[in-house]
Formats: C-alpha cells, structure tokens, sequence
C-alpha cells in the first residue's frame, strides 16, 4: 500500500519535473527564433525576410516577448510591403500587445495609408498627426513612451508637411520645453 503511494508520489513529482523543464525549453525556443527574426531582418533578401517572418510568427507565443514579437512582425511585413496584411494583422492584435497604447491604432493607419490614394492618404496622415498630438496633450506618459510618441508623430508629419514648418513647430516645442532641447534637435528635419 505505501509502495503504491510512493510510486504515485515519485511519478507526480516527475511530471511536475518534464512539465517544468517542457516550460523552459518553450521560453528557450521563443527567445531562440525572436533572435534569428531580428538577425535576418537586416537583409534586403526577400528569401530571408520571409524567413525571418517564420521566426517572429513562432516567437508570438512566448508572452515574455509578445509586444516586441508584434512590432517586428509589423516591420517585417512593412519592409516586404504586405500593407494589407500589415494593417490586418494589427488590427487583430489587441492594445496590451503594443509598447504603447497609441501604437496600435497608428500603425494599422500607417498600413492604411500605404495603400490608399495619396489625397485620401494625406487626409488620414492628418487624422494620425492630430490623433497622436492629443494623445500626447492629454495622457500621464513616462520619459520613454513621451520621446518615442514624439518621434513617431514627427515620422507622420514628414510625410505630408514641408520641412520649413516642421521645423517651426519644433522651435515652438523648444520655447515651451526648454529642458528638452536636445531631443527636439534630433527631430529637426534638413530643409533642401
């Protein structure tokens, strides 16, 4: 009888073990091919872009990595110009799997305006630049998320605005924000 207990215990305890180490082995394996996704993302290789794409669809598992999982799987798809997936693909997601609240709705319309006429692109870069302004007037954000807002707003804007009035509104930003010269600096864009 103690036997039968003990070989029920030995055997619980065991599968507890393989249960664990299956876990590690699966965080492993995720963080193994999130590696190989962003190695093979430097090429101009569509072969290895779409291998890369393999990788980062296995890696969406692993919980530990999901946002960065999400937001390299939309810059694979962006660099292999699969816009309409892209924007599908996103659209799936839901805003925990982002960095930042604002990123999921930005990047499905930055897809969107890939494949769009460029007046109604122009009318939706718009809508993402006002978007993005007041998102950034009205919610408490930490030092990181303010400066990679700040830097995706000014992506936005470089695409429908002339770089004389970018700059103006950098200049405004700097009058009110002095302590952050520097980094507007970096947002500065060259005039021709």
């Amino acid at each position: 009888m103690v036997s039968v207990f003990l070989r029920g215990y030995v055997l619980s305890i065991l599968c507890l073990l393989l249960q664990a180490c299956n876990g590690q082995t699966e965080q492993t394996a995720c963080n193994q091919h999130y590696s190989k996704a962003i190695k093979l993302i430097n090429a101009n290789d569509s072969r290895k872009l779409d291998s890369a794409l393999f990788f980062v669809n296995q890696s969406l598992n692993c919980l530990d990595r999901k946002s960065a999982s999400v937001e390299l799987k939309v810059t694979i798809l962006y660099a292999m110009g699969r816009y309409y997936e892209g924007m599908k693909f996103v659209d799936s997601m839901n805003v925990k799997d982002f960095y930042y609240p604002y990123r999921k709705q930005l990047l499905s319309d930055n897809f969107r305006s890939m494949i769009i006429d460029s007046t109604s692109r122009d009318i939706l870069l718009k809508t993402m630049d006002s978007n993005l302004t007041a998102y950034l007037a009205t919610h408490k954000i930490v030092k990181a998320e303010e400066q990679d807002a700040f830097i995706d707003l000014f992506e936005i804007k470089k695409r429908y605005r002339n770089a004389l009035d970018i700059n103006k509104e950098i200049d405004s930003l700097i009058k009110v924000q002095p302590g952050k010269r520097d980094f507007f600096e970096m947002l500065r864009v060259t005039e021709d």
